[in-house]
C-alpha cells in the first residue's frame, strides 16, 4: 500500500488534533488553512486547558489582592532580578490570557 497525499493530511491533522468541519473534508486549502492556523497558535506560546487557565487566573488574582508572599517572591522576581508585577501589569497579564491579546511593551 502505497502512503498518499491525503494520508499525509490526515496524518498532520490528527496530529494537531485539528477537527475538519465536514464543509472542508474535501478542501485541501481548507484543510492546510486549519492545519496551519493550529501551527501558528501553537508556535506563539504555551497554552493552557479551560481549567489550567482558571487556576492560573485565579493565582494572579490572588497575588493581585494579597500581594507576593515571602516564600514566592524569589519565583515572582526570577531572583530578583525585576520587581514582582503590579496591580495594572496584573490586570493585562490575566486579559492576556483570557483574550489572548498580545503583550505591549
Amino acid at each position: 500500500m502505497t502512503y498518499s497525499c491525503c494520508d499525509f493530511t490526515d496524518d498532520i491533522l490528527n496530529a494537531l488534533e485539528v477537527n475538519v468541519p465536514l464543509e472542508s473534508a474535501d478542501n485541501p486549502s481548507k484543510q492546510a488553512d486549519l492545519a496551519l492556523a493550529e501551527i501558528e497558535r501553537l508556535q506563539a506560546g504555551v497554552t493552557f486547558d479551560d481549567q489550567e487557565t482558571a487556576i492560573v487566573l485565579a493565582a494572579l488574582r490572588m497575588i493581585q489582592r494579597i500581594g507576593v508572599q515571602d516564600q514566592e517572591q524569589d519565583v515572582a522576581t526570577n531572583g530578583g532580578e525585576f520587581d514582582p508585577l503590579g496591580d495594572d501589569a496584573i490586570d493585562e497579564l490575566c486579559e492576556r490570557i483570557n483574550f489572548g491579546q498580545e503583550s505591549t511593551p
